[in-house]
C-alpha cells in the first residue's frame, strides 16, 4: 500500500475470501483516537477481482 496515508497505520490482521483473495488491515489513527481493523485493502487480488487493486475500505462511520 502507497505511504501516502499517514493516518493509516499497519495491522497485523489478514482474513481471506475465496474469490478476492487475502485482505490486509490498516488501523484508522486521528489526533491519537485508534480505530483498530478500520480500513482494509487487496494488496494481490485474484483475477476475478482485478480491478479492487489499491482501493481501500474503511468501515462503516470512519472518515478518512
Amino acid at each position: 500500500m502507497r505511504s501516502t496515508m499517514p493516518n493509516l497505520e499497519p495491522s497485523d490482521t489478514h482474513t481471506a475470501c475465496r474469490w478476492k483473495g487475502l485482505a490486509s488491515y490498516r488501523d484508522v489513527v486521528v489526533d491519537g483516537a485508534r480505530a483498530a481493523d478500520a480500513a482494509w485493502y487487496y494488496p494481490d487480488p485474484k483475477g476475478a477481482a482485478k480491478e479492487i487493486k489499491d482501493r481501500v475500505v474503511f468501515w462503516k462511520g470512519v472518515a478518512a
